[in-house]
């Protein structure tokens, strides 16, 4: 295995223990250890930096019982690690304001690292919020291609 071989492989292993001890279960200082004090996080209607991150990791493993990670994809290059992930939980309390539903619910997204120094640098995420939401019934199911009924 080259140099380069084994910088990807340590990439994808620090990003593969944020989701899955830290976003899963709840391990924060997982994120202390793994990601940098400059981190930059992209998120929908979240703060950047560590405080967003940590407060979306406590928000949705005290929101959704067995709140659960998977990784389905997770490629590297250079300094970027991307992966197709899923979440899956209990809708156990109250989540935008609205009572919980106690369904098992499904968050599907996409998300690019970036790795400097070792640590996880920069955050972009883009979750499946639609079908998110609709799910925990936020927002009603339309199909683009039919009429409203």
């Amino acid at each position: 295995m080259t140099d380069m071989e084994k910088q990807l492989e340590q990439n994808k292993q620090l990003v593969s223990r944020l989701i899955l001890e830290c976003f899963s279960g709840g391990h924060l200082h997982v994120i202390d250890e793994i990601v940098s004090p400059e981190f930059e996080f992209h998120y929908p209607n979240m703060p950047s930096g560590l405080e967003g991150l940590k407060a979306i990791v406590r928000k949705n493993n005290d929101t959704f019982t067995d709140w659960s990670f998977k990784l389905h994809q997770l490629f590297a290059e250079d300094d970027r690690v991307v992966c197709q992930w899923s979440a899956t939980g209990i809708h156990a309390k109250s989540f935008l304001g609205e009572p919980p539903t106690q369904k098992k619910v499904k968050l599907k997204g996409i998300s690019i690292y970036q790795i400097k120094d070792g640590k996880i640098y920069k955050d972009w995420v883009e979750p499946d919020n639609l079908d998110f939401l609709t799910q925990l019934g936020i927002l009603e199911f339309v199909y683009f291609t039919k009429e409203k009924k």
